[in-house]
This record gives C-alpha cells, structure tokens and sequence, in this order.
C-alpha cells in the first residue's frame, strides 16, 4: 500500500491515469483519481487483453483499448504480466492520440513488436537456459515464480540469489527457494548488501543445499558447474546482481548481451 500511495502522488489534476493495478493499490490509485476529478482506465474493466504465449520467447495478444481492438500483436516478452503491461501502454497511447499526437494503428504493432526489456525474464542463454530476472521484490518474485511454474516446471533450477539489506528478502526467499533444485546465494555490488549471508539462511528453511559464494563471478561459475545442459539457471533478487551477470556472460563464449 505504501509503494501505491507513493505512486499515486504523481498523479496530476485533469491528467488521465492507466492502470493495471488491483485489490488495495487499485482502490489507493481511484481515490487519488476521484480527489482530482482524473479519469480512470482500468485493465480488466476499461481495458482488455487476451493472447497465447509463444514460450521464452514472447506471445502474441490482442488488446481490447478504449477505442478500437488491435489484433495479433506480437510482443517480444514472456509471461502472462507483459499482456497487461502492453494493454497498458495502447491505452496510453490512444489517450495521447486524443491529445494530438499523431500515432496509428501500424506504429502501435511496430512499437510493442521492437520492445526490449533487458534483465525482466531475459533468456541469454540456451545450455543451460540462463534466464536473468530484475525481481527485487514480493510483487517481481512472485510474477517470476508464475512465470517459472508456467514455462519451467519439471526442469532442473538453480538459483543465484542476491538480494539488498532494506528488502523484504523473507517474502522473496519463500516464493522462489522452493522452485529450485540447487540455491547458490550471492553478495549484489552494493553497500546494502552487507547482509548478505542472511539470505542464504532464510533459504535454509525451505531448500537444501544453500551454497554461500561471495563473488559473483564464482557464484556464476558454480551455477554452470552443476547445471548441464538441460538444466536452468535463473539469476535474480537483485538488479545489481542481474546487471553484473549479464556483462559477465557477455564475454563468455555462447554467452548474449
């Protein structure tokens, strides 16, 4: 709630919201809304959004805006929450149109088809599947963990987590520790990850074995270790973290910025 009403303060006098929120955070970003006489648009409500998943690597969706329906949108990211982000974005879209600016149809199907999201369920490599996640917290872990149980279940994970001091690491550890096979925890490159260890003891309570490996670098180098090909290794907790292991892996031999 405390995060949504921080949102919330943006919003401005006569300026139309868009929204995918729900339950508590919905009703904060309304009574903002009503507060200032803005309008509203609500995913679900105002909005709609439906498709087929296209596995890692992205779907194609069809999206119901507040003024017409675009078809057989191809976007280039995985996971059932990216259709919601991209309804979110055509009805932001169609309201700047209503505003003047001079967009159609074709630049709507050009622009979600070119989307790119670096380090939010990014596949970078292919044996093993090394899959770089920016979740930080509850909510990111816990669209990571639908999207493992939709598009990974029955594979072999291994975990690389690192996680800051100030986040809710108990919530995060709970949803992700229990999908993996093997948990190596980390230490993110940065001054509030001097705790770091104490991620891998809450990991304790729900999976065995928790490796402790202060490096990165070593970290990764385990993770490939006792992957093999088939398996999965999912890198998370931390955009710090995620942001070193994708330069790292850039330099590695099959590796992908």
């Amino acid at each position: 709630a405390s995060v949504a009403r921080e949102k919330a303060g943006i919003i401005k006098p006569g300026v139309p919201v868009v929204t995918a929120a729900e339950g508590v955070a919905l009703g904060i970003i309304r009574e903002r809304c009503e507060a200032l006489g803005t309008p509203l648009y609500v995913v679900g409500k105002d909005i709609a959004c439906w498709g087929e998943s296209a596995g890692l690597t992205g779907q194609r969706i069809t999206v119901r805006g507040l003024k017409e329906t675009y078809a057989n949108l191809t976007i280039p990211l995985p996971g059932a929450h990216q259709r919601l982000n991209a309804a979110c974005a055509v009805a932001a879209v169609e309201v700047l149109a209503d505003r003047g600016f001079r967009i159609t149809g074709e630049d709507i199907t050009r622009g979600l088809a070119a989307v790119r999201w670096p380090g939010r369920c990014e596949v970078v490599r292919s044996s093993p599947l090394v899959l770089l996640d920016g979740a930080h917290n509850p909510a990111g872990a816990a669209a990571l963990a639908r999207f493992l149980r939709a598009h990974l279940s029955g594979r072999k994970i291994t975990l690389v987590l690192g996680i800051l001091d100030d986040k809710d690491r108990e919530v995060m550890v709970k949803t992700l520790v229990p999908l993996a096979k093997k948990v190596i925890v980390t230490r993110p490159s940065d001054a509030r990850a001097a705790g770091w260890r104490r991620v891998a003891a809450e990991a304790r309570k729900y999976a065995a074995p928790v490796l402790e490996i202060e490096a990165t670098d070593a970290a990764v180098e385990e993770a490939f270790t006792g992957a093999g090909a088939d398996g999965v290794i999912v890198v998370t907790g931390s955009l710090y973290l995620v942001g070193a292991v994708r330069a790292l892996l850039a330099g590695v031999p099959g590796g992908a910025a």
